[in-house]
């Protein structure tokens, strides 16, 4: 599954490894030469600048936790890996505030939640447990939740195999009654907003999973998912390639 899903993933650095620091950062903001974790969740909101280099070291601190869970060979439970992403994220708010930036809830999970999908696209990460991404949330955005606007991009639908997902996915598909109804933007989300909405999308696909054989025709290599049955049910963490 890890390298179709790799392939699926535009940004994906196969040339990377998930035991360097280094790479690490590189996918949160120093590669320039093409999307970061950075440019692609909110940069004008938590801008990097040579005017201010304490975002530097915010940013380092911050790669330098996902790197050390990654590589500290400890086998996660869904509790424990929901309390990590919650410390770390409370962690990251705290660190920008001392230093002039007010961030909400929403908006550190984007940065946690994209860089596991990044550092999870790494040509080797399927070289550590794989346990340490079966719990991983779905990123909160316009496509998954809902939009900071109505604007048309935001809404879709895509068919796999019968199986069929809409954007935005959380007040289409999994709290379709709300979806009329005034909502918090994800970048202003709570904790207790956040949390309530990856629980309600992983019961969703508890109710209703995705599986290989729905996505399946999408495969570049039938040797990259040769030991992959049609039965293999996709996490919310996996689906979440689906739904953009």
């Amino acid at each position: 599954m890890h390298s179709f899903l790799s392939n699926k993933f535009t940004y994906a650095r196969p040339n990377y490894s998930i035991h360097s620091l280094d790479d690490v950062k590189g996918i949160v903001y120093r590669d320039k030469n093409s999307g970061t974790v950075y440019s692609g969740a909110q940069s004008r909101i938590i801008r990097l600048t040579k005017q201010n280099p304490k975002h530097t070291s915010v940013y380092n601190w911050f790669a330098d936790e996902i790197y050390k869970y990654l590589n500290n060979g400890v086998i996660e439970t869904i509790s424990s890996f929901d309390k990590w992403h919650k410390d770390l994220c409370c962690s990251f708010i705290s660190r920008l505030s001392k230093i002039g930036i007010t961030a909400e809830y929403g908006m550190a999970q984007k940065y946690v939640n994209l860089t596991m999908k990044y550092v999870y696209c790494f040509g080797d990460s399927n070289t550590i447990n794989i346990n340490k991404f079966q719990f991983c949330h779905v990123i909160l955005d316009g496509y998954t939740y809902y939009p900071s606007s109505n604007r048309a991009k935001y809404k879709g639908r895509n068919n796999y195999s019968g199986y069929i997902i809409h954007t935005p996915f959380y007040v289409t598909d999994v709290k379709p009654v709300l979806i009329n109804k005034s909502l918090t933007s994800w970048s202003k989300l709570s904790y207790g907003q956040y949390i309530d909405i990856q629980n309600d999308i992983r019961d969703y696909f508890v109710k209703r999973p995705l599986t290989y054989g729905h996505v399946a025709f999408l495969g570049v290599s039938r040797r990259a998912t040769a030991t992959i049955t049609s039965t293999y049910v996709l996490t919310p963490f996996e689906a979440e390639f689906f739904i953009w």
